[in-house]
């Protein structure tokens, strides 16, 4: 208790009842009508031009691990709505104390209805789902390489229109950005890239030295896209040819400055970034020469 007031162990993020919204966020109470005002929030949101993406958890539910409550799925089937050691202990991929059996036909069905029934009665624009690779775990818990649940919310007829986005991750380690099995239909969370942005945003060195090693590998190859330029009849001419020539030797002063001025001064002297000095020191080099010429011939 806090303050004289009873605290239940229950918040959002611990999901039983999948299909309900959660009254408790309405103005009004809602008897025999729940859903009522959320159905109308997304109305008037689709009438501004704003979607609405559902973030779902389909990794665990309420009822934590051996030592929590049975009040729904531990009492219906434990064998079948929860992934379990050989031992009958709980897998916890999730780190909330159990993992939902996804890929079970009876759990594989019961999130397929219930995406289908907030996108049919709710009108929703999209699902994010709450570290997804859970939902291609194998009831042993190992991943499979293509996932019968990922497969039929790719090309279902009902879900053919809303976006499916994956947090492409698990707390049990197994990490898929770039390569969850997503059968050309998913999109994919990059926690790395946000992670990253808001370290240099906020100007943890650390981060910062990532960004600038980023930014001057990219440095290295721009110069490169001069090569199918060329390959137009109107890049040949003059003044546009100059005009190219001289923008692309500027860039290639600018990308040593830049690479010399972060590795010396920002101390960004990782091997990445050796390459990069080595590359785009001969840039700039190679930009003066090329801006020297064009000034003299002028």
């Amino acid at each position: 208790e806090v303050g004289g007031g009873k605290l239940l162990d229950y918040w959002g993020y611990n999901s039983i009842g999948f299909f309900a919204p959660n009254t408790n966020y309405t103005s009004a109470r809602e008897y025999n009508r729940e859903g009522t005002e959320l159905k109308e929030l997304i109305k008037e949101l689709h009438e501004n031009g704003i979607e609405v993406i559902l973030d779902v958890v389909f990794n665990h539910t309420a009822e934590g691990n051996e030592h929590g409550p049975t009040f729904c799925f531990k009492g219906f089937d434990n064998k079948v709505y929860y992934m379990l050691t050989p031992e009958g202990n709980y897998y916890n991929f999730s780190g909330c104390g159990n993992t939902l059996n996804c890929n079970h036909p009876i759990v594989h069905q019961l999130i397929l209805e219930c995406l289908r029934y907030w996108t049919v009665s709710y009108r929703v624009d999209g699902f994010r789902f709450d570290l997804a690779s859970i939902l291609g775990r194998n009831e042993d818990g190992s991943p499979i390489s293509n996932p019968p649940l990922l497969r039929s919310l790719a090309y279902d007829p009902i879900l053919s229109r809303v976006k499916l986005i994956a947090e492409a991750w698990d707390a049990g380690g197994l990490y898929q950005v770039g390569r969850f099995p997503a059968s050309r239909r998913w999109a994919e969370w990059n926690g790395r890239y946000r992670d990253a942005l808001r370290s240099f945003l906020k100007g943890d060195n650390y981060m910062k030295n990532k960004i600038l090693t980023a930014v001057s590998a990219i440095m290295f190859f721009v110069p490169w896209t001069i090569l199918p330029i060329r390959t137009f009849d109107w890049a040949l001419e003059s003044p546009v040819a100059e005009i190219m020539i001289a923008c692309y030797a500027a860039f290639m002063i600018f990308s040593g400055v830049f690479t010399i001025i972060s590795y010396v001064k920002a101390k960004a002297q990782n091997n990445l970034m050796k390459v990069c000095l080595i590359v785009n020191s001969l840039y700039a080099v190679a930009g003066v020469v090329f801006l020297g010429m064009m000034i003299n011939t002028h």
